[in-house]
């Protein structure tokens, strides 16, 4: 089977790891956090962020983003159906209302023009995903984030080593989170996140927030002589063995992100020719982290078609998300009364092709091929 995904590890890097943990199994969070903190800013992308928060997961993240808002009933937030549940579920929870708008069928990321229409007085937070590490359209988010006043909270969980302008994803708005899930380019283990903070007020509520609500980073900091509970929060941070498994894997990032740059661009040459021919369409020119490669086919039935002759030959291939307004939570929190014709269209036709830094020139070539046997068939 040649797989759509396969988690990015190294021998060196599971040696290492069992190496610091066999070594020190009870290090000092805190300290073990700073260091993570460094290797991170040193990346081109990253120098300039301000605050990182290394956490348990991106989803921590976003609930850490909700509640740093002090968002309450009646508030709105503009976010894409188009996404992970856990983009919705940070927001919903705090009892804001969920504002699902379109998306652009040539991006797959937030129409600026939806985003535009749907604010209003209520509104309290921008949400865009930048789908598969690119966001062609995002200046057009920003200038509205900033026109209205309305913070911009970007769920970059597919973006690590992508960014706009020289600066990563994540750090163009008040906050924003990176993921680094087994799914991702790179992993601190199997789960994890981390989230940027911009702004220094929101800093201070999110770390309390992280830290059970309490004011336990002021106590070890000296400035205060007890810690108390002060706000609603959790226990979110990374455990130390997915900090060091993290750091391990920072200096593979750019061998990374080139492997799967070459094989994002190869299947785009490849399918490009059909695009012009109006059998399909091909992800923006722009590669970003070549976190994922898409076909969006001109029907369902062709989409199901390509995908069952891709299985027959043992490759996986992989739809994606679900449209959140038209889910069974979607419906009962009657979060949109608007079709959302893109994101619904989009969704049925949408085909992701295998792409991870162990796939062989011969496991693309093989993908390649049957795809296009598939498609001079029609």
């Amino acid at each position: 089977m040649i797989e759509y995904h396969i988690p990015f590890w190294r021998d060196k890097i599971i040696e290492n790891v069992n190496h610091h943990m066999q070594a020190s199994p009870f290090e000092d969070v805190f300290d073990v956090h700073d260091t993570l903190e460094a290797a991170f800013k040193a990346l081109p992308l990253y120098h300039k962020a301000k605050h990182i928060h290394f956490l348990n997961s991106a989803t921590s993240g976003l609930e850490v983003m909700a509640l740093a808002l002090d968002l309450k009933a009646g508030d709105e937030i503009i976010l894409p159906s188009f996404t992970h549940v856990s983009t919705a579920n940070a927001f919903a929870r705090t009892g804001a209302k969920l504002i699902f708008v379109d998306i652009d069928e040539s991006t797959l990321n937030l129409s600026p023009h939806a985003v535009a229409r749907a604010i209003t007085s209520k509104t309290k937070g921008i949400v865009p995903i930048h789908y598969g590490g690119l966001n062609r359209d995002f200046d057009a988010l920003i200038e509205i984030s900033k026109t209205h006043g309305i913070p911009l909270l970007e769920d970059a969980s597919h973006c690590i080593n992508s960014g706009h302008k020289g600066l990563g994803f994540g750090l163009h708005g008040k906050m924003g989170c990176i993921s680094f899930h087994q799914t991702k380019n790179i992993t601190s283990g199997g789960n994890g996140g981390c989230l940027f903070v911009e702004d220094e007020a929101l800093n201070e509520a999110c770390k309390v927030i992280i830290h059970h609500g309490t004011d336990r980073l002021a106590f070890r900091d000296g400035h205060v002589n007890k810690y108390q509970w002060t706000r609603i929060g959790g226990e979110l941070t990374m455990p130390l063995y997915q900090m060091r498994f993290l750091l391990e894997c920072l200096p593979y990032i750019e061998e990374v992100t080139q492997k799967r740059g070459k094989i994002w661009s190869k299947y785009r040459e490849a399918f490009l020719p059909y695009e012009l021919k109006g059998k399909l369409k091909c992800p923006q020119a722009t590669m970003g982290n070549g976190h994922i490669f898409y076909l969006l086919f001109e029907t369902e039935d062709e989409r199901n078609e390509a995908m069952a002759v891709l299985k027959a030959q043992e490759i996986q291939a992989l739809t994606h998300y679900e449209p959140l307004h038209k889910s069974l939570m979607g419906q009962a929190l009657k979060v949109s009364q608007n079709e959302l014709e893109n994101t619904v269209s989009v969704s049925k036709r949408l085909l992701r092709l295998p792409i991870h830094d162990r796939l062989t020139p011969a496991q693309q070539n093989k993908v390649i091929e049957v795809l296009k046997s598939y498609l001079e068939s029609k």
